[in-house]
């Protein structure tokens, strides 16, 4: 079972890299087409039905296919970026999951929406037709949530955070500067401190030296 951990990314990566191509080409073909679409006879039966059920018609069922479009559009783009990250961590970054998810919604939302007409008109075998994106949505929530396993302890700060840890970063950066330097003895400086700070180069002047008024010695 040595080949599991590493079977699971490339079985996420495939379904997303299969549901991105599909949705992206759907999506190509309603923006590419002058009609959005409506010269396919099932793509124009879920359009016109769901222009039905909202009571639209003429030009607004020309809004509803491009609103397909731009879901399957959106769908697209989200699992390709999804892919991507899981490119860069060969790299060294991070896999981003919460892409993948998003993009499973996403999905599963356009997968609904296009079957809801016909399920309310008692056309259940349309959702028939529909189960394999679902299933491959299934299947790959199931293996993401496998992968993640192994980080559910692991803590990835947010950018509050991040901001935070900045700033204190900072703060103990700025009191590391501040020196105390010996005070100045008779009007004299101190050579030695000023030749070390010189090679260190500090530019700190050094405090003088504050005497006491009143005589050296203190009656009893």
């Amino acid at each position: 079972m040595r080949w599991l951990p590493r079977a699971i990314p490339a079985l996420i990566a495939i379904v997303a890299f299969d549901l991105a191509i599909v949705f992206g080409a759907e999506a190509i073909r309603i923006w590419t087409s002058p009609v959005y679409g409506l010269d396919q006879m099932v793509f124009a039966n879920l359009v016109h039905g769901i222009g039905r059920l909202f009571g639209i018609k003429a030009h607004g069922l020309f809004s509803i296919a491009a609103l397909f479009g731009a879901l399957y559009l959106a769908t697209a783009i989200v699992l390709m970026l999804h892919i991507g990250s899981r490119i860069a961590a060969f790299g060294g970054g991070r896999v981003s999951h919460e892409l993948l998810d998003a993009g499973l919604i996403l999905v599963v939302i356009s997968t609904m929406v296009a079957a809801t007409p016909a399920i309310l008109q008692g056309a259940t075998e349309f959702l028939v037709q529909q189960r394999l994106p679902l299933w491959l949505v299934g299947l790959a929530a199931t293996l993401s949530m496998v992968e993640r396993l192994p980080d559910a302890d692991a803590y990835y700060p947010g950018i509050v955070d991040r901001l935070a840890r900045r700033l204190d970063r900072r703060r103990h950066r700025v009191a590391a500067r501040l020196v105390v330097t010996p005070a100045l003895r008779n009007a004299a400086p101190a050579r030695r401190w000023a030749t070390l700070r010189g090679e260190a180069g500090m530019k700190v002047a050094a405090a003088p030296l504050v005497r006491p008024a009143g005589p050296w010695f203190t009656p009893h």
